[in-house]
């Protein structure tokens, strides 16, 4: 049977020669399953052409061709139920206006379509002369890249004709018997900032007094290490001091040592008491070391002192001296003593460092509210920070 391949021939529902097409546009025996549930059309030769009116197609089968194609339907699906279902012919099947395409790169038999009785085809693939034409330049490609790398790569690989040299001076490693020394070159001297334990030794507790004021009590300790070489010695210092009651008072202070030079430490106890202190240890805990000479020096020139106030107010005149720069702070402490050497008062402040050659004007409270007067004794220490 010869199907025209016009587009749009045939509708679902369209019965032509013993298959009918369904909704998916696929051409199923009329006694198929898959047709059950299709609501026959139009019964319709194989030269259909609805190209013109596609509601009514020239070539539709009159009622006596209509009865006919219904009989042999008939009796097709009699044949079917004895006998199994073949595909249609090369001159019978469905028509071929509604076979897809077939992939060109397949083989030629495809098996489904086959096994649902439509026709099967080897189709020809289209192009595979033009792929042929490409792997073949790019084969032509790869191949002008690789030689040359490969050419590059055994350039480096010495020839085997003529091995690398070997050196012929003999070189004594003594007997295995012999213990052979080695004598490493010394590693250089880099300066340490830390103090060791022989230079931590030599800090020691020179003196130290109680104080104790209307409202605090304090310490005042003199910190030296003779022997101390180092330029700068930053230490913390942890107080205990027991009173007559048994009663140990705990305090702190942070100094730095210039050359191991005295230098005073003082502070307060956190709670004021009145029992006299019979025992004081001071543990010394060195924290940094400055192997940097310094020439510069702060002292104060001249003072005064105005008890009118609640506290004694202080002030005083620093000086700088020498060729280097000022340190970051300074920090000043003063104990005021009687004739006798027994302590009125004291204090601590943190002046801005004048520049050598400058001075610089500072005032601050003394830490207890007793009245002291220039005529006092005056201790000033100046330590750099």
């Amino acid at each position: 049977m010869n199907i025209p391949e016009l587009p749009g021939s045939y509708r679902p529902g369209d019965v032509v020669g013993g298959f009918v097409l369904t909704e998916r546009g696929h051409w199923v025996p009329v006694d198929s399953p898959r047709a059950g549930n299709l609501r026959r059309r139009r019964f319709l030769s194989t030269q259909v052409s609805t190209l013109r009116d596609p509601d009514k197609p020239s070539s539709e089968l009159s009622p006596q061709q209509a009865r006919a194609a219904a009989d042999a339907a008939a009796r097709a699906e009699a044949v079917a139920a004895h006998a199994p279902v073949q595909g249609p012919t090369a001159g019978q099947g469905a028509p071929s206006s509604a076979t897809p395409p077939l992939n060109p790169y397949l083989s030629g038999k495809v098996t489904p379509r086959a096994a649902r009785g439509g026709p099967t085809a080897t189709p020809k693939p289209k192009g595979s002369r033009r792929g042929c034409i490409g792997c073949l330049a790019v084969l032509a490609i790869a191949i002008g890249v690789i030689v040359p790398v490969g050419r590059g790569v055994l350039s480096f690989i010495p020839d085997t004709d003529d091995p690398m040299p070997i050196a012929t001076e003999e070189w004594d490693w003594g007997s295995e018997d012999e213990d052979t020394e080695w004598e490493l070159p010394a590693a250089p001297e880099v300066p340490s900032y830390q103090l060791t334990e022989e230079e931590a030794a030599l800090i020691e507790l020179v003196d130290w007094e109680v104080w104790h004021s209307e409202y605090s009590s304090h310490f005042v300790l003199t910190v030296a290490a003779p022997g101390l070489e180092r330029p700068q010695a930053s230490v913390s210092v942890s107080v205990e001091a027991v009173d007559a009651d048994g009663v140990t008072h705990e305090g702190s202070d942070f100094i730095a040592l210039d050359h191991g030079a005295p230098v005073v430490a003082l502070g307060f106890f956190p709670e004021a008491f009145d029992a006299e202190v019979v025992d004081l240890h001071a543990t010394f805990t060195p924290v940094g070391v400055d192997n940097d000479e310094v020439d510069y020096e702060a002292s104060v020139v001249e003072g005064s002192v105005d008890s009118s106030s609640g506290r004694p107010w202080v002030e005083v005149t620093i000086a700088g001296t020498g060729t280097d720069e000022p340190p970051a702070t300074l920090r000043l402490a003063v104990v005021v003593r009687d004739a006798d050497g027994k302590i009125l008062n004291l204090g601590v402040t943190y002046p801005t460092p004048p520049a050598p050659g400058d001075e610089e004007v500072i005032e601050f409270p003394l830490w207890g509210p007793e009245t002291v007067s220039g005529s006092d004794q005056w201790e000033f220490t100046l330590m750099r920070r």
